[in-house]
């Protein structure tokens, strides 16, 4: 009965182990968003995250009609007692009309972190519009682990009224008129006042700003009297009144147009004197490398002198070998020109080879030329795409690399202590079963 016990208690254990991670619930990252809004108002939304073990990256869109709303502000939040801001790189860039990309990457930290909590609050301002309810979404969402595997999770948006809208309805007013008849017979002579009612508003809707209706109309009281000569006044209704629409016209949204080039792009025509940029994708030849150059960005060469052009080129042969324990799993790229830097982040996309990814996980890294070594600043990784995104402020040579951690992530320390725990207990069935052989023996020998 005892090693049946044990046999079942390590199968179910084993058992956790191997299916605990795969049917993990999906993790819900969701908008909050008030019901209602009105013309005019800032109002804020919330991304908020459920309970997540081992968090260490997200990166996800953000879309909204820019017809309607105007991207205000981002606030980080924080997840448990840990911040999304001071930890690692968190940016929030509007990389499209309508279109606000967050990320935050916690390369600040040396293991993931547990907890649920809100990843951001993204504040918008109301524009004037006829749209009475829009909506708010999630798209391109990925989150991951410490060990750069991704944490499976539901995106959920929110939809939002607006109210106080301007109307596009046109009010006439119509006063009540009262019609006077007289009657005359030859016998008697009878003076009758007949009150007439008429709707005292009419709405009309009207695409022509604004509409002035005049309205001549002339009514004819019946005869009721028989055999009588009936004198009938004809009346006219004085001019309807036309309460005019009052439209509020604001200047339309203007959003500077992204350029994208490949290989070399010259600025110099893009870039003002103090060096401000307008916004830049620049690609490899290849399509695997891109820098994101958000509008307002400042870039100037090392010397402070506002940037000419841009260039990205792949390296045949690195400048140096990376350090003990790591690789280079891309082709390495150099921005240029070198040293040059930005006056905010922009953002660092480069692909890697999945086939060279082995026991490690992949991190972007940067070639210093002053101490003559790689040196690596994490990002965020979709394992769909096999793709590296990370936040820089300089242009250098720039490679995916695969890190080994020295550390143990959560989820490594949770296997040691199952392992240990069923270590513990195959050693105690062991023990048990010698006790209970040795006993048997005993009673036979008496």
């Amino acid at each position: 009965m005892i090693i049946t016990i044990l046999v079942v208690s390590i199968f179910v254990l084993q058992f956790a182990i191997c299916t605990g991670v795969d049917a993990a619930t999906p993790i819900a990252v969701s908008l909050n968003a008030p019901s209602q809004v009105n013309v005019g108002d800032n109002f804020n939304v919330t991304v908020n995250i459920g309970q997540v073990s081992d968090f260490y990256g997200i990166q996800f869109d953000l879309l909204y009609d820019s017809a309607v709303f105007q991207y205000v502000s981002t606030t980080w939040g924080q997840i448990g007692p840990t911040a999304m801001s001071g930890n690692g790189p968190a940016l929030s860039e509007n990389i499209a009309a309508g279109d606000q990309r967050l990320l935050v990457s916690l390369t600040g930290l040396s293991s993931g972190i547990s907890g649920a909590g809100t990843v951001a609050t993204v504040q918008f301002k109301v524009e004037n519009t006829t749209i009475k309810t829009t909506s708010l979404n999630l798209a391109n969402g990925v989150m991951s682990d410490f060990d750069a595997n991704p944490i499976a999770a539901t995106w959920a948006g929110s939809s939002v009224t607006i109210m106080g809208l301007v109307s596009n309805t046109t009010t006439t007013t119509i006063p009540v008129v009262t019609t006077t008849t007289t009657l005359t017979t030859t016998s008697t002579s009878a003076a009758t006042t007949t009150t007439i009612a008429v709707p005292t508003t009419t709405a009309a809707t009207s695409t022509i700003i604004p509409t002035t209706t005049t309205t001549s109309t002339t009514v004819a009281v019946p005869n009721t009297t028989p055999a009588a000569t009936t004198t009938r006044a004809a009346t006219t209704l004085p001019a309807a009144t036309t309460t005019p629409m009052v439209t509020s016209l604001s200047a339309p949204v203007v959003t500077a147009e992204t350029e994208t080039v490949t290989g070399t792009l010259d600025i110099s025509n893009d870039i003002n004197a103090g060096g401000v940029i307008t916004p830049v994708i620049l690609k490899s030849s290849d399509d695997n490398a891109i820098i994101d150059i958000p509008a307002g960005t400042m870039g100037t060469t090392p010397s402070g002198a506002p940037l000419g052009s841009l260039t990205v080129v792949a390296v045949s042969d690195p400048p140096a070998p990376p350090p003990a324990g790591e690789s280079i799993i891309s082709t390495v790229y150099e921005f240029g020109p070198s040293g040059a830097r930005f006056s905010s982040p922009v953002t660092l996309t480069l692909s890697y080879d999945p086939t060279q990814l082995s026991s490690g996980f992949p991190v972007v890294g940067y070639y210093n030329a002053t101490n003559g070594q790689w040196i690596t600043i994490g990002g965020v990784v979709n394992s769909d795409t096999y793709k590296v995104t990370v936040q820089v402020d300089h242009f250098a040579i720039f490679a995916v690399m695969q890190e080994i951690s020295t550390t143990m992530s959560p989820k490594q320390k949770s296997y040691a202590a199952m392992f240990v725990i069923i270590a513990a207990i195959f050693f105690i069935g062991i023990i048990l079963v010698i006790l209970l052989v040795a006993k048997r023996k005993g009673k036979t020998s008496i």
